[in-house]
């Protein structure tokens, strides 16, 4: 009885080892996971500010030559007024056509 509990002596130490070894290869995969996730929504972050700041820019733009043609025409000509709705369709059709991607709905 006394050999079989000798030739077993560090069973328990190797098992111990074994488990703390598969937890810390769970806690790496668990952070790995984690680091991962907020690289992705600082992106996501990044290219959602960058749409909204070219769609001000476009706005801005647009605001800025519909106020040179009202000025050289008058504001009540209605001839050279700009179509939205025109506009903002062509600005979709060049968000598509350049590879943009939106995640979230613009308003124009």
């Amino acid at each position: 009885m006394m050999k079989v509990l000798k030739e077993e002596r560090g069973a328990a130490l190797l098992l111990v080892l074994f488990i703390i070894l598969v937890f810390a290869m769970l806690g790496l995969a668990v952070m790995s996971a984690s680091i991962g996730g907020a690289v992705r929504s600082e992106t996501k972050q990044k290219d959602v500010q960058s749409l909204h700041l070219a769609d001000k820019a476009l706005n801005e733009a647009v605001a800025m030559i519909q106020g040179m043609l009202q000025a050289k025409m008058g504001s009540t000509s209605s001839n050279y007024r700009i179509n939205w709705k025109i506009l903002k369709s062509r600005y979709k059709n060049m968000k598509l056509a350049v590879g943009i991607r939106t995640t979230t709905t613009t308003h124009l």
